[in-house]
């Protein structure tokens, strides 16, 4: 019999067996006490993360009381127009928007006051809901939907939701910026001559119409208008203002074509584009002016 055989001894070698097992299950149990640690830490992010959107009863009271205090600052009459503003998104851009409001319609900007019903958010940075502008001396528009978002931290009225009550009172919002092109002043100045070569009177049509999208498919409608119109056509010239890049191959604009023997149409917005390497007016555009001389462009 050996030393192994004998009943209650064991060799030597075992109580090592028995210290390495413990040793790993204390490494075991470590690693899962701090699973269970992190887990336990992520519970109440996930709660906050699931109150933004609405689910927490305190949250949402505190969202939407926000939401009610942006639209009362954007809305109210009779405010500073750089206090309303900035309750608005792009406010400090909209000021000439609220300026030419006012002067549209003074005693319902300055009359206004505004209720909100149905606030509901779309996640934690959006939501939507109605509200009723209620004034003196200008259409009652009933009550109509609209939209809140945060920016700069804070909830303000959507720069749609804005403009589109600005326009019940017969001013416009300018363009909205969007990705620049590479070299924006040499993409305005080549907005600018594409306008130029387009409107210029007294040129020679092919010349005028390589400065139009599809303009080799415009020359009759560019010679209908000649026809309606020899002085107008022969005279006219344009000038161009506030060019704004949508993307770095549209533009959008406004522009003032003057010439004699017609009716001046204004200052008009319009649109420019890339074609073939080469800013160009837009096709709409440039069939809005034809239109005023009486002549139609093809279907594209």
């Amino acid at each position: 019999m050996t030393t192994s055989d004998r009943p209650g001894r064991r060799p030597a070698g075992n109580a090592t067996t028995r210290a390495r097992t413990r040793t790993r299950g204390g490494r075991h149990l470590a690693t899962l006490t701090l699973l269970l640690a992190a887990v336990s830490a992520m519970i109440p992010a996930q709660a906050a993360l699931a109150g933004e959107n609405g689910p927490q009863p305190f949250v949402r009271a505190r969202a939407e009381a926000a939401v009610r205090a942006a639209y009362a600052q954007a809305f109210t009459g009779d405010q500073d127009p750089a206090h309303s503003l900035a309750a608005v998104e792009d406010g400090p851009d909209l000021a000439a928007t609220l300026a030419q409001a006012t002067q549209n319609f003074p005693q319902a900007t300055q009359t206004s006051q505004v209720t909100v019903s149905n606030i509901a958010f779309d996640g934690p940075r959006d939501a939507r809901l109605r509200f009723h502008l209620s004034y003196q001396g200008g259409v009652d528009f009933g009550e109509v939907d609209g939209t809140a978002l945060i920016s700069g931290g804070r909830w303000k009225v959507s720069r749609t939701t804005y403009c589109t009550v600005m326009s019940w009172a017969g001013a416009t919002c300018p363009v909205k910026p969007g990705r620049q092109p590479r070299n924006p002043a040499a993409a305005r100045t080549a907005v600018a001559q594409a306008y130029t070569q387009a409107f210029t009177g007294g040129q020679d049509p092919a010349h005028s119409l390589a400065a139009v999208d599809d303009g080799q498919n415009l020359a009759a409608t560019l010679a209908q208008a000649t026809q309606n119109f020899p002085q107008a056509t022969q005279t006219a010239s344009v000038t161009t203002s506030d060019i704004v890049f949508t993307d770095p191959s549209h533009a959008a604009l406004r522009f003032h074509i003057t010439y004699q023997g017609g009716i001046d149409f204004g200052v008009t917005p319009g649109n420019a584009l890339i074609v073939d390497g080469r800013w160009k007016v837009s096709r709409s555009t440039y069939c809005t002016v034809m239109g005023w001389a009486g002549a139609t462009c093809p279907t594209p």
